[in-house]
């Protein structure tokens, strides 16, 4: 039974990095705020219909979440890319991918992706200052 609810969070997850993958690669080929947007409220307003849910209260409560949340950063991403047309995805893929595997502590708090790379930078920068300073 735990292995049956593990393969539906698992589908949730796939099914989210595929839609962010589609999305993520015309942003970056065309640079067009109307492509995300457009992809992305679809992705949320027909997600209950289209998608599939397991019918158990808490299960579907977790992927809607997954769902939504995760749709949200990607749209995120997608406008930071196409406001920094300068930027090839090349130069920003390792944060995306950390940005898009960031879990949220809470649902109502909506990290811009400008915001997370930079407090991680800061993170990094004070670990690395942290550690040097212990020796």
């Amino acid at each position: 039974l735990q292995l049956f609810k593990i393969s539906f969070s698992l589908q949730c997850v796939l099914i989210l990095a595929a839609f962010a993958a589609i999305v993520t690669a015309l942003t970056a080929a065309t640079r067009s705020i109307v492509i995300p947007w457009v992809l992305c409220i679809s992705f949320i307003l027909k997600g209950t219909e289209l998608l599939p849910f397991t019918m158990e209260n808490h299960t579907f409560y977790r992927e809607f979440n997954v769902y939504l949340y995760g749709a949200i950063k990607i749209l995120n991403f997608a406008l930071y890319l196409c406001n920094n047309k300068e930027k090839k995805y090349s130069d920003v893929w390792m944060d995306h991918l950390v940005y898009m595997t960031y879990l949220p502590y809470a649902m109502t708090l909506i990290v811009l992706f400008e915001d997370f790379t930079s407090q991680l930078q800061r993170r990094l920068t004070r670990a690395t200052t942290d550690c040097i300073d212990l020796r």
